[in-house]
């Protein structure tokens, strides 16, 4: 899939889930507020 508008950009699917996982196993909590939950 090629970008043509330089804002938004192909991910595989499941390189979200590998940005959450990396983003919690460097600062120690979820990404997002308190009340909220990434995953859901």
């Amino acid at each position: 899939m090629k970008n043509t508008n330089g804002f938004l950009a192909h991910v595989p699917p499941m390189g979200i889930y590998e940005t959450l996982y990396a983003f919690q196993d460097v600062f120690g909590t979820p990404m997002g507020e308190s009340t909220t939950h990434p995953w859901s």
